[in-house]
């Protein structure tokens, strides 16, 4: 039923700890008899994981706005805007969408 709505991976956090390897054949062995790739995320790095997604999710929404305004060229803006300027306005874009949601804004490259 899940694969007819057009998913094709589904995510599991896995077994208790300490697991075992058949425990994760069984748990995977339901989905991927009906077509469905099984994805484990570590408790451990679910959090990482969780920020990069939103924050790729915020760049592909803001890009996409530029985009679409017509005054640019996907070059000046994939994979990071190429404009000094252009770079501030989507980093102090994103740092108010961050804020909204009671997320701390990624440090700078430089680390400050």
């Amino acid at each position: 039923m899940v694969k007819q709505l057009g998913v094709d991976h589904v995510l599991f956090g896995g077994p208790k700890i300490p697991w075992k390897e058949q425990e994760f054949r069984e748990i995977m062995a339901r989905p991927e008899a009906n077509g469905l790739k099984v994805i484990f995320i570590p408790a451990s790095v679910v959090a990482d994981v969780a920020r990069s997604s939103k924050l790729t999710e915020l760049h592909d929404v803001w890009t996409k706005a530029k985009f679409a305004t017509g005054k640019y060229k996907a070059s000046n803006l994939y994979p990071n805007p190429n404009d000094i300027n252009l770079k501030k306005v989507f980093e102090e874009w994103r740092d108010a969408e961050l804020a909204k949601l009671g997320m701390e804004p990624p440090l700078s490259k430089d680390g400050e």
